[in-house]
């Protein structure tokens, strides 16, 4: 992880909002169907807003990550042998981008990965694309825009949705891992 030094005072910056509601379920025997009506009870909470949900994942050496937004995702592929973490990361900086580029001012970024949240709410500026992600939050929130993200529990297959996205530079084992675990926030959840 690289460190970096920002030019902007950190007092200048805003604190991303970070909603870790779903991980006081956090428990190996909390069955499925629990994690699945909180889920729904929070997309009620965020009625409007328009969702993301991205994520990064090791296959051997690889290290392929995307975000996942309605009718559209942003697949990547890193240099082998990155560490996940550093994947988790970039890929809210991809969802940074759609957001960016949105019309739309509401935004619910759901992800998996508990210590990038983490890194995020702990205000973590001393790693370069914590940094980066909360100068391009502090620039969108200043533009209007509303943006929270929540930790949602991996591999519990809260709902599938078939994905109609293009993703001709992932492995195949990446598309039907977001066609059937990630992508579920297009369709029917928000």
């Amino acid at each position: 992880m690289q460190s970096s030094i920002s030019t902007t005072p950190p007092w200048l910056l805003d604190h991303p909002r970070v909603n870790f509601d779903l991980h006081h379920f956090c428990n190996e025997d909390t069955p499925l169907e629990i994690y699945r009506s909180r889920f729904y009870e929070l997309c009620s909470y965020y009625d409007g807003f328009h969702g993301l949900y991205m994520d990064g994942l090791k296959i051997g050496d690889q290290v392929p990550l995307a975000a996942v937004a309605r009718n559209s995702a942003k697949p990547i592929r890193l240099p082998d042998k990155a560490s996940i973490f550093r994947a988790e990361l970039y890929a809210i900086t991809l969802a940074m981008d759609f957001i960016c580029h949105s019309k739309d001012t509401k935004f619910i970024v759901f992800s998996d990965s508990k210590s990038r949240l983490e890194a995020l709410n702990g205000f973590k500026i001393k790693l370069d694309l914590v940094l980066k992600i909360i100068k391009d939050y502090t620039s969108l929130i200043k533009a209007g825009k509303v943006i929270e993200f929540c930790w949602i529990p991996s591999h519990v297959n809260i709902c599938v949705l078939q994905s109609s996205v293009r993703w001709s530079s992932c492995p195949s084992s990446m598309v039907t891992y977001f066609c059937n675990t990630a992508s579920f926030l297009v369709g029917e959840c928000l």
